[in-house]
């Protein structure tokens, strides 16, 4: 449970930055970054709600969380705390960095990966429509 309460934590840090930072609100910036990586759902979310700019940003920006995952697991699942390569995956960590999970971390981060994945996947469509009503 650690996994995806460390991630959640993170990456809203992350959005309440990013909100303040661009000058789009703290609801927006949570919005953002709420999507997890799961870029074909929360572009989408963002998009249907009315923004669509955000929504385009968010699409990008989760697609750079997968692509900067994808180059940041295997130097994570060397350091003092390898799980941290689960979280910096977000939703992905379900599907498409999982296999890499895997290769770096051993079959024993299987579990926490697909379920921290699972989990992180089950908030996007709540926590971005709920944050970008704010």
């Amino acid at each position: 449970i650690l996994v995806p309460v460390g991630t959640i934590i993170g990456t809203m840090l992350a959005g309440i930055i990013a909100g303040l930072l661009f000058n789009i609100g703290i609801g927006k910036g949570l919005a953002l970054s709420c999507g997890f990586g799961w870029y074909s759902l929360s572009g989408v979310l963002i998009t249907e709600m009315g923004d669509e700019l955000l929504g385009m940003t968010a699409f990008i920006a989760n697609m750079f969380r997968e692509s900067i995952a994808l180059i940041l697991i295997p130097v994570l699942a060397h350091t003092r705390f390898p799980y941290t390569a689960i979280g910096v995956g977000g939703a992905t960590a379900m599907d498409v960095t999982l296999p890499l999970i895997e290769q770096r971390l051993g079959v024993d981060a299987v579990p926490v990966s697909f379920a921290s994945g699972a989990v992180l996947s089950m908030l996007v469509p709540v926590l971005v429509p709920f944050f970008f009503k704010l």
